[in-house]
């Protein structure tokens, strides 16, 4: 591997051409915004009606990519609509002095005039996020800079008055505050709903959503300890929840499924701060309370968790941020199965209550007939009896819950299964596949009642109502 130095004086030279760049294109967005209240924006559809680019995107990519390799001739350049035009889906950084760059992130939001969009501007030394520029252009009076010199003599600032404003150090608030004792209670989160929209259980739309409910709800068991966050923030923007983390204006940034363009810059802001971001989906044989490596830039997996000082225990900025990481991934993702999916267990050579098991919490209406094997642990008492179930299951592999519809009862048996199952069995992560039967034993029926293998005891009397 080549090793390219840079000195602190180079950087700041990068540094201030990628701040007046910012301040150009910024320019050109908001002439652009201007000139729209005499036309109607044209959009194209890239993967789908939520993934949009406009000819701004381009012209502002355009912008940056001739003035950068006009100044910097040596450099490489990755930008997302050149990324996207192109054919071959895979990560381009290398180890050379590399520009990474996104003319707009937002422009769904640019396209409603809503005013969370940023041009992004991140500069890759050995692979590392050293130098970022995040401007936000439709931000206060003349637009709202973020910037980052990466390097033990570097700083981080803001600039409400615009690019060419003075420069104030990052973070907003010096020292950062200690993070909340029972983190992530309390804290402010950010996170993107994506471009995958697909009603799949294993689309990356269900797996947000399942995390977004996980982190701002109050699940039995954990003792104040998950969840319960002070609010979730989605801006439409990766690259400015990064750098809200950043200037300590939120505490946790989750994203899964964007792109290196969306954080680079944002990185470097937030680790030049104090922030730490690691692969959101840690990797397998980290112990509960060991450290977590960074995030691979080209990993699209991010959780970011911004600096902090020493708490009223004596506890270190890392230490908190650690504990806090650990406790966030500590979630149980729980997903859903279809009924075929389930099916296909059952009918396979799979031992019921060995190699899976079916949890019915429906009361009373569990009558008329119920899937084959399962058992039935009614939700009105179903925390009295979490326990016995977590002790009696442990060894299960796949535990699947359902009520009729599988819209309140059963999601939230299966949430508090797994988080008792964390606290009483100590899992981290789960070691069971916890899951939730979608649309819940209405539909399953409607489709299986006449096959004893899956459906027993059905009662066509029962069924014979609104439910069928």
């Amino acid at each position: 591997m080549t090793t390219t130095t840079f000195t602190i004086q180079d950087l700041q030279k990068l540094h201030d051409f990628a701040c007046d760049l910012a301040r150009r294109a910024g320019r050109y967005l908001r002439e652009d915004q201007i000139r729209r209240q005499t036309y109607v924006l044209a959009t194209r559809e890239k993967l789908n009606s939520v993934d949009l680019v406009t000819a701004a995107d381009e012209g502002v990519e355009k912008l940056i990519h001739d003035s950068v390799l006009a100044e910097y001739p040596g450099h490489a350049f990755i930008g997302e609509e050149s990324y996207s035009a192109g054919e071959e889906k895979r990560f381009l950084l290398k180890d050379v002095p590399t520009w990474i760059v996104d003319p707009i992130d937002g422009t769904v939001n640019m396209v409603h005039m809503f005013p969370m969009t940023a041009i992004s501007i991140g500069f890759c030394l050995n692979s590392v996020p050293t130098v970022g520029v995040v401007f936000a252009p439709f931000l206060g009076g003349e637009g709202t800079l973020y910037s980052a010199i990466h390097h033990s003599q570097g700083g981080a600032w803001i600039s409400e008055f615009g690019p060419s404003g003075p420069l104030t150090p990052l973070p907003i608030i010096i020292p950062p505050p200690p993070l909340p004792e029972n983190a992530p209670k309390g804290c402010l989160f950010f996170g993107e709903w994506g471009k995958d929209r697909r009603d799949n259980p294993q689309s990356n739309l269900t797996k947000k959503s399942t995390n977004f409910v996980n982190m701002a709800t109050e699940l039995g068991g954990r003792g104040g300890k998950g969840g319960m966050v002070h609010g979730l923030r989605s801006l439409g923007s990766s690259t400015l929840d990064m750098v809200y983390v950043a200037s300590g204006q939120g505490d946790i940034m989750f994203e899964a499924g964007c792109w290196e363009w969306d954080v680079c810059a944002g990185i470097a802001i937030l680790l030049q701060t104090g922030g730490i971001v690691v692969d959101s989906n840690p990797p397998d044989g980290l112990s509960d309370t060991g450290p977590i490596p960074m995030a691979n830039l080209g990993g699209r997996r991010y959780l970011a968790i911004r600096a902090c000082s020493e708490d009223a225990q004596g506890r270190s900025p890392r230490t908190q941020q650690e504990a806090l990481l650990h406790r966030t991934s500590k979630m149980p993702i729980i997903r859903y199965i279809t009924n075929d999916e389930l099916a296909a267990v059952i009918k396979s050579d799979k031992v019921p209550h060995k190699d899976y098991l079916v949890v019915d919490v429906r009361d009373d209406d569990f009558e008329g007939g119920n899937i084959k094997n399962a058992i039935n642990y009614p939700s009105s008492t179903f925390w009295n009896d979490v326990d016995e179930l977590v002790k009696k299951t442990k060894e299960v592999p796949l535990v699947v819950f359902h009520c009729a519809l599988s819209q309140v009862r059963g999601p939230k048996a299966a949430r508090v299964y797994a988080e008792t199952r964390q606290n009483v069995l100590e899992e981290s992560p789960l070691k069971a596949d916890v899951a939730i039967l979608k649309d819940g034993f209405t539909q399953f029926q409607v489709k299986f009642k006449d096959d004893a293998e899956l459906v027993e005891k059905w009662d066509k009397d029962v069924w014979a109502s609104e439910w069928s």
